[in-house]
C-alpha cells in the first residue's frame, strides 16, 4: 500500500470515528434524554470509563485533519491562480458530479459506522458486566440507531464530499492550464475529453500536494 493510500485509509478512519461519536451520543440523547438521565445511562452501559478520552482524541483527531485539508486546498487554489488555471472551466464542476461523490461515501460511511455502534455497545455491556447482545443493540431502546446513524453519515459525507469535489475541480484546472494554450478548453470539454489528473503526477508538476482523498472520504 502506498503513502497516499494509507494517508487515505487514516483519514476515513478518522471521519468515521467522528460519525461514531456523534451518532451515538445523538443516540443516547433521544432513548435518555440530556443532564443526570443521560450521564446515568452512559455509566450503566460502561461508556464512563473511557468515552470522554474517546471523544477527545477523536475531536482532536478531526480538527486537525480539517486543518490540513484546508490548508492543502488552500495551497491548491493559489497555484491554479499563479498559473491562471483558475478562470477554466472542467467537465466535472457539475452537481451531478458531486453526488456521485456523495452517495458511495455516505453508504460507506453508514454502514461503517452501524458496525462500529453494535461492536462498541457489546463490547461495553460485556465490560460492564452485562451479556453481549448482539445486534439487537441496534434495536429495543436503541430502535432508531439506525435512522440515526444514517443521517449522521449524511452529513459527514456531504462535508466530505464537498471538500472532494473543490480538489478534483482545482486539479482538473491545473492540469488543463498545464497544456499549451492553444489546446485548452475555452468551454466544457466534450466527456471523452475530460480531464483527470493523476493525483502523484500533478503534485510533482505544480510542487502541491492534494488533500488526504479520504476527508476529502473518503
Amino acid at each position: 500500500m502506498t503513502i497516499g493510500r494509507l494517508r487515505s485509509a487514516a483519514a476515513f478512519a478518522v471521519v468515521a470515528l467522528a460519525t461514531l461519536a456523534i451518532s451515538h451520543a445523538l443516540v443516547y440523547l433521544l432513548a435518555h434524554g440530556s443532564g443526570v438521565a443521560f450521564a446515568d445511562a452512559m455509566a450503566e452501559g460502561g461508556h464512563d470509563q473511557y468515552w470522554t478520552m474517546f471523544v477527545a482524541t477523536v475531536v482532536l483527531a478531526s480538527v486537525g485533519l480539517a486543518l490540513v485539508t484546508a490548508r492543502q486546498l488552500l495551497r491548491l487554489t493559489r497555484v491554479a491562480r499563479a498559473t491562471q488555471a483558475s478562470h477554466l472551466r472542467v467537465l466535472d464542476e457539475g452537481p451531478g458530479h458531486l453526488l456521485t461523490l456523495l452517495a458511495p461515501t455516505a453508504l460507506r460511511l453508514g454502514i461503517l459506522t452501524t458496525g462500529l455502534f453494535a461492536t462498541v455497545e457489546n463490547v461495553e455491556r460485556v465490560t460492564a458486566g452485562l451479556p453481549a447482545s448482539g445486534i439487537s443493540v441496534l434495536f429495543g431502546e436503541h430502535g432508531f440507531a439506525i435512522p440515526v446513524i444514517a443521517l449522521a453519515a449524511l452529513a459527514v459525507a456531504a462535508v466530505s464530499a464537498l471538500v472532494r469535489w473543490r480538489r478534483e475541480i482545482l486539479l482538473a484546472r491545473l492540469a488543463a492550464a498545464s497544456r499549451p494554450s492553444w489546446a485548452r478548453p475555452t468551454a466544457r470539454p466534450h466527456p471523452d475529453t475530460t480531464v483527470r489528473p493523476r493525483q502523484s503526477d500533478l503534485g510533482r508538476r505544480n510542487g502541491v500536494r492534494a488533500p488526504p482523498e479520504a476527508t476529502a472520504a473518503a
